[in-house]
């Protein structure tokens, strides 16, 4: 009677068989979910994921820099230059043949643990963690001499952030005194009389002035432009050889000419400037931007590819 008892008190704190199945057949699973994301392509778009995540974080919190800002006012003002960056390069990650990738899982951890630190212990404004990722899912790709496209578009997107360190004083000074003469020659092309003197424009008759200081000159948006341009072109194009320069220099013209007629636009009154320098007009200009790399690109990469189909 005892044996009774205790066999059955036991079997009466033990799960069925079939519960104790599912729970190995839930934990098999589990663990097949974790090494899958551990390697190939998952693990990629999930790190890439997260380095997107954290730029976008910065690209808003940049856009409402006293966090006082309205929806609207932050989407008004967010760089879309970048968001269309990658976008590209996300389109062009999922078309690529990542089978190679291995991150291994202590690798896959670290990429997770680190994004998940830089989310709450850094500066939302700061690129850095961005950057970090960015250069070591390029360093695991470098290997494949097939993904080196797509390694070379992390790059720059690593790097854009510090581009503008090659912008000197210099190079300021001379690209604000080409957007003044490019100002005014559009102005005065319009019927519209306009006086410079140094940095400043003006218009006869209007109390308003506009002064275009060292880091708001068009110089300063070029790097960006380019950065794209060069992302675009390679995540569009087969090959590319030197027909890549002839585009690159039209959308360094569009970009100085855009940025022309804005000032031209901000002359006008004090509402004009806050619109299109800290309004909507920021954004339209972003866009613009990107249209403009992406349209040049696209010319680069179909100049490219019917050249390479004509020597194949």
């Amino acid at each position: 009677m005892r044996n009774d008892f205790l066999s059955f008190s036991t079997a009466s704190f033990l799960p069925p068989p079939a519960t104790t199945a599912k729970r190995a057949t839930a934990t098999s699973r589990l663990r097949d979910v974790v090494a899958g994301v551990a390697e190939g392509p998952a693990a990629f778009h999930a790190l890439l994921l997260s380095a997107i995540l954290l730029d976008a974080r910065r690209l808003i919190a940049w856009a409402r820099p006293d966090g006082a800002s309205t929806i609207y006012e932050t989407f008004e003002r967010v760089n879309y230059l970048t968001l269309a960056e990658w976008c590209v390069i996300l389109a062009f990650a999922a078309r690529s043949s990542l089978a190679s990738f291995n991150a291994g899982k202590s690798g896959a951890a670290a990429g997770f643990a680190f994004a998940l630190g830089a989310l709450f212990f850094t500066d939302p404004r700061s690129h850095a963690p961005t950057a970090v990722l960015c250069l070591a899912l390029a360093g695991r790709l470098a290997t494949d001499r097939r993904q080196w496209p797509l390694c070379f578009c992390l790059v720059v997107m690593a790097a854009q952030w510090r581009l503008n360190m090659f912008v000197t004083g210099d190079v300021d000074r001379a690209s604000i005194f080409l957007d003044v003469r490019g100002t005014r020659f559009l102005l005065l092309a319009s019927g519209y009389a306009t006086e410079i003197q140094g940095a400043l424009l003006k218009m006869p008759g209007l109390n308003h002035v506009i002064e275009i200081l060292p880091g708001c000159d068009t110089l300063r948006a070029l790097p960006a432009a380019i950065g794209a341009y060069a992302i675009f072109a390679t995540a569009t194009a087969r090959r590319l050889d030197a027909r890549f320069i002839l585009p690159l220099a039209g959308l360094v013209s569009a970009i100085f000419i855009s940025n022309w007629l804005r000032l031209a636009a901000m002359i006008w009154s004090r509402e004009a400037f806050e619109y299109w320098h800290n309004g909507a007009g920021a954004a339209l200009v972003s866009s613009g931007h990107a249209t403009f790399a992406w349209g040049f690109a696209r010319m680069a990469a179909a100049s490219a590819t019917r050249r390479f189909a004509k020597a194949a």
